[in-house]
């Protein structure tokens, strides 16, 4: 048994050292214990809101903050149905509002609509990849893809790909 479980079992209050009182005044002094801290509740911090509720465990980031635009966010629904989801499966969240937290959210597949390009972003749009334990797949912004024959295109072939839908 190590020495500080010995001691806790002792001494289950604590141990407090009192320093001895200054005599040299002539002062008889008294005694106290020691001043408790106050203890601050842990500040709750609200859980990320998200649209969904993430059945098939997809998650689907849009940069924008706020809701998604209505077309920007029909265009998605279609998307979506295509690959046999509709919002109940996702949970759609915008990254511009929770830009770190949305990691919180499980998730077994994630979609990234728009963002910072990076090097990783920049090399493997439309491209699913393996990621600790979730695929990723990173897109343009849906607002572009709307709008552009080719890269809608290149998500159906990407979606295809992470879904594990025959390509026909």
């Amino acid at each position: 048994m190590s020495e500080r479980i010995i001691m806790h079992e002792l001494f289950p209050e604590g141990i407090y050292v009192i320093p001895e009182p200054d005599r040299s005044a002539g002062q008889p002094t008294a005694l106290h214990s020691p001043e408790k801290k106050e203890e601050k509740p842990a500040e709750e911090i609200a859980p990320v809101a998200f649209r969904g509720k993430n059945r098939q465990k997809t998650l689907v980031l849009y940069q924008e903050e706020g809701p998604l635009p209505d077309a920007q966010e029909e265009f998605l629904i279609k998307v979506l149905k295509a690959v046999g989801l509709d919002l109940a499966d996702i949970a759609l969240v915008s990254r511009g509002e929770y830009p770190e937290r949305w990691v919180e959210i499980p998730a077994q597949k994630i979609l990234f609509f728009g963002g910072a390009k990076t090097e990783e972003t920049e090399n493997s749009l439309y491209q699913p990849h393996k990621k600790d334990a979730a695929v990723l797949m990173y897109c343009d912004p849906l607002e572009v893809i709307m709008k552009d024959r080719s890269l809608k295109a290149a998500l159906w072939n990407g979606l295809q790909e992470m879904f594990g839908l025959s390509k026909g």
